[in-house]
């Protein structure tokens, strides 16, 4: 899978997420592929593994994950973030994300759903840190 979104729409997402994660502990990361033959949790867990997401001090790696032609969405976060926000929290943005792919667009719902995590992340992790960026601020794509 080639980039799925406009350059544009690709810079303005990780300028997002770079924004973001300026002002907070926290690291997101949006990985896209095109299927999901089983679970998206059990799949966001092997992608959130292998971007190694853990890796960050004060265990606030979030992932949103989404499978194009299967329509199957995840929102994963480490501990620190998910012991505070819990799985309501990501249920209620993936509902608020479908509910723009299928009223506006993949890209408006992928940027209000960045943006709501964001808004957690900054609520709770305020801190800034130095590094800045602890892992890559890029959307990956396709099996990894």
């Amino acid at each position: 899978m080639s980039n799925f979104f406009t350059d544009q729409e690709s810079d303005t997402i990780v300028k997002v997420i770079s924004d973001i994660e300026s002002s907070t502990v926290g690291e997101l990361r949006l990985h896209i592929e095109d299927l999901c033959p089983d679970s998206p949790i059990d799949r966001a867990v092997e992608i959130f593994n292998k971007l190694e997401m853990y890796r960050t001090e004060h265990k606030t790696g979030i992932l949103i994950y989404i499978a194009t032609e299967d329509h199957k969405l995840a929102i994963i976060g480490d501990q620190g973030i998910h012991s505070i926000v819990g799985n309501d929290y990501w249920e209620y943005i993936i509902n608020d994300m479908k509910s723009k792919f299928a009223t506006d667009s993949i890209y408006s719902g992928v940027l209000n759903g960045v943006k709501a995590v964001g808004e957690k992340l900054k609520e709770h992790f305020p801190e800034k840190r130095i590094p800045d960026n602890e892992l890559s601020n890029e959307i990956s794509y396709g099996k990894i």
